[in-house]
């Protein structure tokens, strides 16, 4: 109970943030900077108690962190988590498609993505797949519940540029909750160019999230897309039933992807495919392993099996291992994942190296720690050897945390592949550096540096971001960008890059 607060209202809920940002830029073997100033506005409105709209206009996300480099190694693409705070916020409501499995690695900092599918990606909004910005002109978001029913509404206009057209990309979501623990929705997704009206793209879906007792649960989802000129192929659909409690997690799942599905506002990593997902393990602590220091054993294995539309196999991604979960929080695991892939178009790993038509069976040894990341120090690896494809890989992944203080915390990660392949003339070497330093000088002001090299693109690159918090809700970024080429006959000018932006909130 609090007493003593005379006067309090709830006011209007209304919060306007108008901005303002200024830059100097200069690409990659460029020669002069350029220049220029931007302006715009967030508007958030407290509709109810529970729901909320947020409008923009000419949003800037230039204060967002970079993205972390990835090695591709494989035939599909990366998956690159968002990091647009617009975006961010509330996305959950707009979350269809793949449900995570449940993993007590949640803290695993090598774990491979598990997104196979999801029907609302948003960083197929105002990017490019290579990252790179397409403005956006507006948008509207509506998120929140209406009694027991969850809704979501986005929509977001991008700008003309150049020979390209504008975008629209539209986004309706509802989330029904149903009996004790479950819920049934829908969502609908729309990407139409301002330019051409037959180069559009929509996709309607239901799904359902069935919880029973405490550790059943079953789950699925149905979508359709519609693209002129398209007719046949474009179902998508899954099926999962799961128990999982503290003996015993299992799951079945089936995965399909018609030929001709296409989502242009979501990630979907494998067309014309049926995936069938088989997980197993168990978890048992026995009382005369605690003297080793061992809390817990896990046995598991995963089965992720690909094939066509016809049922004819076309991969798998297995996955057998044996895990020891520590009393001072850490853990092992010893992992034997057996691949096999049959491709129809010869894909390219790196621009001098492609893979023929055919079939490739081979078998990958893994070692994993993870150490107690609460702890001043902690580290983290994966040690992987076997085959890779037709040839042999030894890769190794490691990483360090070291936080002297409350205030400061450094971060280094080592992705390193050796490649050997039947033509010595096309064997390779990946590395990949990625360091992190984050100080805060106090609860209103931050310094945080991404700084990173591949060896891949022969590329440093640096992300120095600095958050002056004035006053609630209101900050004042600084931010540096570099990229730099490392081996280039003729040295060129490396790309830089200021920002400086200054929010300020306004509450009624």
């Amino acid at each position: 109970t609090l007493t003593g607060l005379g006067d309090v209202s709830q006011g209007h809920n209304l919060r306007i943030k108008p901005w303002a940002a200024g830059n100097s830029t200069r690409a990659v073997g460029g020669g002069e900077f350029d220049p220029a100033s931007h302006v715009g506005l967030d508007v958030k409105y407290g509709v109810t108690p529970s729901l909320t709209l947020d409008l923009t206009v000419k949003p800037d996300f230039a204060q967002a962190e970079a993205d972390e480099q990835q090695v591709n190694l494989t035939q599909f693409s990366l998956f690159f988590p968002e990091k647009r705070e617009f975006f961010l916020e509330n996305s959950g409501m707009f979350y269809f498609g793949d449900i995570p499995r449940e993993s007590r690695l949640g803290n695993a900092r090598f774990a491979p993505p598990e997104e196979e599918m999801l029907l609302f990606f948003s960083r197929r909004i105002g990017l490019t797949d290579t990252g790179q910005e397409i403005p956006i002109a507006a948008g509207g978001r509506l998120t929140g519940r209406v009694g027991r029913t969850g809704v979501g509404l986005m929509t977001i206009q991008t700008q003309q540029e150049g020979a390209r057209d504008g975008d629209n990309y539209t986004v309706l979501r509802a989330r029904r909750d149903v009996l004790r623990n479950s819920d049934i929705g829908a969502i609908f997704l729309s990407r139409l160019s301002s330019g051409l009206s037959s180069d559009r793209n929509q996709v309607a879906g239901v799904d359902a999230n069935f919880r029973f007792v405490k550790a059943l649960s079953i789950n699925g989802f149905l979508a359709r897309s519609f693209t002129p000129g398209v007719s046949g192929g474009e179902m998508s659909g899954k099926g999962s039933i799961v128990w999982n409690d503290n003996f015993l997690h299992t799951q079945y799942s089936l995965l399909s992807v018609g030929d001709n599905f296409r989502d242009d506002v979501g990630f979907i990593k494998r067309q014309g495919v049926r995936k069938h997902f088989v997980d197993f393990g168990i978890r048992f602590r026995p009382e005369w392993w605690r003297k080793f220091g061992v809390r817990e054993l896990h046995p598991h294995t995963r089965y992720n099996i690909y094939t066509d539309q016809s049922n004819a196999k076309v991969s798998h991604t297995n996955h057998v291992a044996m895990a020891w979960f520590f009393e001072r929080g850490g853990y092992m695991e010893v992992q034997w994942n057996p691949r096999f892939e049959r491709i129809v178009v010869p894909f390219k790993v790196r621009t001098d190296q492609s893979f023929a038509i055919g079939s490739y069976t081979w078998n990958e040894y893994a070692l994993e720690l993870e150490t107690n990341h609460s702890r001043k120090v902690s580290g983290s690896a994966l040690m992987t050897t076997g085959g890779f494809w037709n040839g042999t890989q030894n890769t190794i992944k490691g990483g360090v945390v070291y936080r002297p203080s409350y205030q400061l915390t450094f971060d280094v990660a080592l992705q390193r592949s050796d490649i050997t392949l039947p033509q010595p003339m096309h064997d390779f070497v990946t590395n990949l550096v990625t360091s992190r330093i984050g100080y805060a000088f106090n609860t209103r002001t931050f310094l945080d540096t991404l700084l990173q090299y591949n060896t891949d693109l022969k590329q440093f690159s640096a992300n120095i971001r600095f958050d002056l918090i004035h006053r609630p809700l209101s900050d004042l970024f600084v931010v540096y960008n570099e990229q730099r080429l490392t081996d280039v006959p003729t040295p060129v000018n490396a790309g830089r890059g200021l920002i400086v932006k200054y929010t300020h909130m306004l509450a009624f």
